[in-house]
Parts: structure tokens; sequence; C-alpha cells
């Protein structure tokens, strides 16, 4: 099994275990394409898996019987729904810090942008330590 992260281009492998239970571990928030190949069955390929902060998605793939010359490649689906985990996250990147307005660039008032943030303190750019309860 390859995940292939489709900003960089860096891929990674892993193996399924005897009930076809698969891991890849430690992953940036991004956008992958899943590639599974198996001989004796058709190739299967999903460009559309969007992994976000603190996620753990489960993925279910049936492969068919099939040659090794064939390939599946999946062009649409419904969005995934994280069903295991209730928490959320989200990223900030460049283009956000450079676009948005912030008094004194504060990364703390740049994360309550971020929806589920709650502030839990007053946050301030007055003084070159920031505290807030993010």
């Amino acid at each position: 099994m390859e995940l292939i992260n489709v900003a960089t281009g860096r891929t990674r492998e892993t193996l399924t275990n005897e009930t076809g239970q698969y891991l890849f571990p430690a992953i940036d928030p991004t956008r992958y394409t899943l590639r599974i190949q198996v001989q004796g069955f058709k190739p299967y390929e999903n460009p559309n898996v969007v992994i976000g902060t603190q996620q753990f998605l489960t993925l279910d793939v049936t492969l068919e019987v099939g040659s090794i010359e064939e390939q599946i490649t999946v062009t649409g689906q419904s969005p995934l729904i994280e069903t295991t985990n209730a928490s959320q996250g989200g990223t900030l990147d460049t283009s956000d810090f450079k676009e948005l307005p912030s008094e004194g660039r504060s990364v703390f008032i740049m994360a309550a942008l971020t929806p589920t943030v709650v502030v839990h303190a007053r946050v301030t750019s007055t003084s070159a330590s920031h505290t807030a309860g993010v």
C-alpha cells in the first residue's frame, strides 16, 4: 500500500496485517492518493484522500479480482467523515498570516480564527510574551 502526498509527491508505504488492517502513523494534514496493488486483484487508486489535523481516518477498501493490467481510479466521491474520533483541528498556512489583518501578527490571535478554537483568556499584543488558553 502506498500513501502519496499530492503536494510534495512523497510516498509512504505500509503492509496490511493478517486481517487486512493497515496504518500510516504521523502523517501531515493534506491531500493524499491511496494506491493499493496486490497480485491477482485490480489495482486500486483513490486520489482524493484528505487528512485533517488530529484526524484518525478509516478507509475500508474492497479489491476486485482481476489481472495486473487493469487499473481502477476513483475520481469523484463524497467527503470522508470521521466516525471514530470527535476531535477537530485546522491549519493556518502562510497565506492566511499574510492576508488576514492581525494586530502585532500574534499566532494566538490567528489561532482564534480557526473554527472550534475557544480562547479562554484575553489576548493582547502589547507585550513580547502572549498568554492565552487556546
